[in-house]
Order: structure tokens, then C-alpha cells, then sequence
């Protein structure tokens, strides 16, 4: 996003309107979402960014949220650099030059990512194979922080794995523990039919106790407006964003 479309928006906004592409459906209300768990007095004292790439959604939560300590996830080595530049003035951030991954591995094959700060880069399924391939450091969140978390941190777990979230989250049973709000891009669909879609996000963290709680941005493919990818929000059963359950 420009700063022209920024700053159009933020004066909109002053007013009580808000600017979407069409369709209206779709749209990024990040910010607002997280801000409205702040309005409900959610402020994680520990916020996991996992898929960080070069520091995009950081920059929007620590608006909300510059108080929390921050821990960095990412594989890609061009995107850890652009991360060191972008943090060496901010206190309590530590960057993790590693993959998040299921117990087992320690390295996985790393595709899509381009020049090296794609966005999109993803974990590849034992037959795939792209040109642009790299070989990435793996571990567990489990292994990086599953010692140093309380659930007095009420932290926040985000996840920008490209359909890797099952295995991420298998390699954070310790963390888990500790989380009070994940917030992870899902897919509506899969088109090879073995990477999970939302739904499994959804099944895995309910058995979990983890209830869905809201969404964030929803974007769909550009031939026909499909939805295809969702930021969600979940919130541990316990928490005290769920006890209020009036209608109104």
C-alpha cells in the first residue's frame, strides 16, 4: 500500500468511511482488528511473528502494541537481514533466522521465494521442486521458546506460513500452552489437495482449546473474485475476550 492510498485512507476514516477495492467482501481490516482487541484491554506482553519476512505486519501491530516484546521468525537469509536493519533502534526484539516446522527436521526446502524476500515462499511437499529452491535451518517453536513463555504473557502466535500451519503448530504443543490470540493466514482452498485449508486450521486449534474469534483480511484470486486466503483470529476458550457474550 502507498503512502497516498494511506493517507487518503486515514482521512476517510476520520470521517467514519472506509475504502475497499471492489467486491466490498474482500478486504484488509488488519489494523482495525487489532485494534479492537486492544479496545477489549488485549495487550500481549509477547507477540511470536512467525513468517516476519521483512518486518511488514510488525510495523502495523507495534502501532497497536508498542509496549510487547517481539520474537521474529524467518528462513529467508535476505529477508533476516532487512530485519536486523529494521529493528537494530527497537528494544526486546529478537530475530529467529530459522523455518518453523513439525518435530523431526532440521532443514526443509524452501520454494517461491524469488529474489529471496518473496512473501509467498513455502515449505515444499516431498515431490515438488521450483528453480528458486534454498535449503532452510528448521526447528520447532517448541525448541526456540517453549522455555521462556508464561501465560501471565498473554502472547500472541502469528503465523505467515503459506499452508504450513499444521506442522508449525505440531511443533508447538509447549507454546500453545501459553498463547492467548493466534492470528494466521489460512487458505478457503488447496490446489494440490495435501497442504490444509481452513478448516483443518480451525479443527486443530478447537481440539486445542482455541475458539474462532474473528477476521482480519480476506482476499480472493484475481480471474474471478473467489475467496481465496482469510487472516483469522483465534482466542483461547479460557480468555477473558470471550466472556462477554451479549447480542448487543
Amino acid at each position: 500500500m502507498s503512502h497516498t492510498t494511506e493517507w487518503l485512507r486515514g482521512r476517510l476514516e476520520r470521517f467514519g468511511f472506509v475504502a475497499h477495492r471492489w467486491p466490498t467482501t474482500r478486504f484488509n481490516g488488519m489494523t482495525d482488528a487489532l485494534t479492537l482487541l486492544e479496545q477489549r484491554d488485549y495487550r500481549p506482553g509477547v507477540i511470536i511473528d512467525c513468517g516476519a519476512n521483512v518486518g511488514q505486519w510488525m510495523t502495523q501491530a507495534r502501532a497497536v502494541y508498542p509496549d510487547a516484546e517481539w520474537h521474529l521468525i524467518e528462513p529467508q537469509p535476505a529477508c533476516v537481514e532487512q530485519l536486523r536493519s529494521v529493528t537494530a533502534a527497537i528494544e526486546r526484539v529478537t530475530i529467529h533466522p530459522f523455518a518453523a516446522t513439525a518435530p523431526g527436521p532440521a532443514t526443509v526446502r524452501m520454494l517461491g521465494g524469488g529474489d529471496g524476500t518473496g512473501t509467498g515462499n513455502f515449505v515444499a511437499l516431498a515431490d515438488e521442486a521450483y528453480p528458486d529452491e534454498q535449503t532452510a535451518a528448521a526447528t520447532t517453536l517448541d525448541r526456540l521458546l517453549g522455555d521462556r513463555l508464561h501465560r501471565s504473557d498473554r502472547a500472541l502466535l502469528k503465523l505467515d506460513v503459506e499452508q504450513h500451519e499444521i506442522e508449525v503448530l505440531q511443533g508447538a504443543t509447549q507454546v500453545l500452552g501459553a498463547i492467548e490470540v493466534v492470528l494466521t493466514e489460512v487458505s478457503v482452498y488447496d490446489v494440490t489437495g495435501r497442504r490444509p485449508t481452513f478448516t483443518d486450521v480451525l479443527d486443530y486449534l478447537h481440539g486445542r482449546g482455541f475458539d474462532f474469534y474473528d477476521v482480519a483480511c480476506l482476499s480472493s484470486r484475481p480471474r474471478d473474485k473467489r475467496l481465496r486466503q482469510m487472516d483469522v483470529i483465534f482466542v483461547r476458550n479460557d480468555s477473558a475476550l470471550l466472556s462477554d457474550h451479549d447480542w448487543a
